[in-house]
């Protein structure tokens, strides 16, 4: 059940290159007795005044009260409905004449169950139209698998935003297989698709790009291209007829499911000329960082040798200054013993000498020997 927000903020713009310029290109191109179109989940209807300039007529249905003032000041048709309360969404269709086309843009991935509503589309457009030919349906839906989404996948992010590919409102997220199976299953059968391209999404994240080597990103890119051709849509743009169905799913998983059926696996050419130039970048890369590493090991290396040269010289000088320590502390202690003897010998001589100084001594003895040594005449 669609809840309604105090807030209206789906303000979806018309402009060049946008999903719902495209969704009004396919019908201008698949319309050509033009009729009315019935935009539900119309938003702002800012497809409305487009598709009046090509001559087609144009009803809004919108749940939200909030969009209803926005449509009023456009001038253009509208009701209130609820996509999830499909009573009073048939008696709203009943209402109109002349349907030639159904919008469901930007809607089904709001829905819990997108089954249910496609279902009784499909049926109230074979229903209602007998021979001539029923209402065409055109869609847009956000691609889950965009290359963007993928890569922060890899990198362990999931970032949900306002508006984008991952919406906070988005309840249901569809891949290129899961949007056929459901619409085949749910009687709707595709005419032809303008899918909206886009290499930068609301998701592209280049401070996490610039983790990954350049030629590593390209490899990346260049593989996931052959596996999956749909990594640069943003949105899946189609436009699709009415069809009986047999046995309708009985729930989303039904409708989504492959039935079992297991795909084949991409045959990856890893020797395509593409593929071979991103590998020898990113080998040339690989080798450049290594012979820079080296480098630096290298310069690390040739600077410890350095450093244990000086380390070794420090180590010799303080082996020199510890012999040089010894031997002074042997000669201290040698001294220290010769003054010991001294001073014993200077108090036995004060013994001997009584009340004579040891200077007197000294004196005296000084003269004799000067006189003995005196030469004689």
């Amino acid at each position: 059940m669609l809840t309604e927000k105090k807030e209206y903020h789906w303000i979806f713009p018309f402009g060049e290159g946008t999903a719902r310029a495209t969704a009004v290109k396919l019908l201008d191109a698949h319309l050509p007795g033009r009729g009315l179109i019935v935009d539900l989940g119309a938003g702002n209807g800012s497809i409305g005044r487009p598709l009046q300039d090509l001559g087609f007529a144009y009803h809004a249905v919108e749940a939200h009260s909030g969009a209803l003032p926005l449509l009023e000041a456009e001038g253009l048709a509208y009701s209130q409905a609820d996509l999830t309360d499909l009573t009073s969404l048939e008696a709203r269709l009943e209402e109109l004449e002349g349907v030639a086309g159904l919008c469901l843009l930007d809607v089904l991935e709001h829905l819990v169950e997108p089954e249910t509503l496609l279902l009784f589309l499909s049926r109230y457009a074979l229903a209602n139209f007998g021979q001539a030919q029923p209402p065409l349906l055109v869609i847009s839906v956000p691609n889950v698998t965009h290359q963007d989404l993928g890569l922060k996948l890899l990198m362990g992010r999931w970032q949900l935003k306002a508006h984008g590919l991952l919406d906070a409102d988005h309840v249901r997220f569809f891949t290129n297989g899961h949007l056929r199976s459901l619409l085949q299953r749910c009687g709707w059968e595709l005419v032809e698709r303008h899918d909206r391209v886009l290499t930068q999404s609301d998701q592209h994240d280049p401070a996490l790009l610039g983790q990954l080597p350049t030629p590593a990103l390209k490899l990346l890119q260049e593989v996931a291209a052959q596996a999956h051709p749909y990594g640069e849509v943003n949105q899946f743009v189609w436009i699709l007829r009415p069809v009986a169905v047999e046995t309708p799913p009985l729930n989303f998983f039904e409708a989504v499911d492959d039935g079992g059926e297991s795909l084949p696996l991409p045959q990856f050419n890893l020797m395509s000329s593409r593929v071979q130039a991103v590998r020898e970048e990113l080998i040339e890369t690989e080798l450049a960082r290594l012979q820079a590493h080296n480098q630096d090991l290298q310069l690390r290396l040739r600077a410890g040798q350095q450093e244990k040269r000086e380390l070794d010289e420090l180590k010799n000088k303080y082996t020199r200054l510890e012999e040089e320590y010894t031997r002074l502390q042997a000669w201290s202690a040698e001294l220290q013993a010769n003054l010991a003897r001294l001073e014993n010998w200077a108090n036995e001589l004060q013994a001997r000498l009584g009340h004579k100084s040891a200077g007197q001594v000294l004196q005296q003895v000084s003269h004799r020997l000067a006189g003995r040594l005196r030469p004689r005449k």
